[in-house]
């Protein structure tokens, strides 16, 4: 069993001294291999402007002006903006994500949430503002987004909410897309 085991140690310690006397010299002769590395991008843009909607009667959606509109208990309002992004790269997984840039105080009953479609797909449901979207990998190249905002006014919320504000006037939104990095399963 020590056979080959001091066989091994022979060979690696023969080759040990073939290679004392080599040089390494064409490794850096001349000029290195040039290699790029580029880095992509991720963009995302407004295209056109919000569009608000009543649509407090079920299938039904009319088109409000948010300066004159005086919202009332039951009241469900949506607000539509399209996005243009374009991504250049590799592993552009993305999130997007809808939230408040400074939260509301918003009257007891009014909720918000909204619902992502990217090109013409509605990706799942609608969620509570904050909660992020991951959108998968798509190639390189422009896409359309739509953000799809839903202001709910519960039975309780006492009527002609906006006092003297729109009822569109209940804070900012911020809306960004971040680029996922991809993971993988090292176990």
């Amino acid at each position: 069993m020590k056979l080959p085991l001091r066989i091994f140690a022979a060979g690696a310690a023969a080759a040990a001294a073939a290679l004392a006397g080599v040089t390494f010299a064409s490794w850096s002769a001349g000029s290195a291999p040039q290699f790029t590395i580029a880095s992509g991008s991720l963009q995302l843009s407004p295209a056109g402007d919000v569009m608000w909607f009543d649509a407090s009667i079920a299938g039904q959606t009319v088109p409000i002006d948010p300066d004159t509109f005086l919202a009332t208990s039951g009241d469900v309002l949506r607000a539509g903006q399209m996005f243009t992004t374009d991504a250049v790269g590799d592993n552009m997984s993305s999130q997007v994500s809808v939230d408040w840039t400074t939260a509301p105080d918003l009257p007891e009953g009014v909720t918000a949430e909204y619902r992502v479609t990217a090109d013409g797909v509605a990706v799942g449901g609608y969620r509570p503002l904050g909660e992020p979207v991951t959108l998968e990998a798509a190639p390189a190249g422009t896409h359309q987004l739509l953000i799809d905002l839903v202001i709910q006014y519960g039975p309780d919320v006492e009527d002609n909410v906006s006092g003297t504000a729109s009822p569109t006037d209940i804070g900012s939104l911020t809306v960004s897309l971040d680029q996922l990095r991809p993971t993988k399963d090292v176990s």
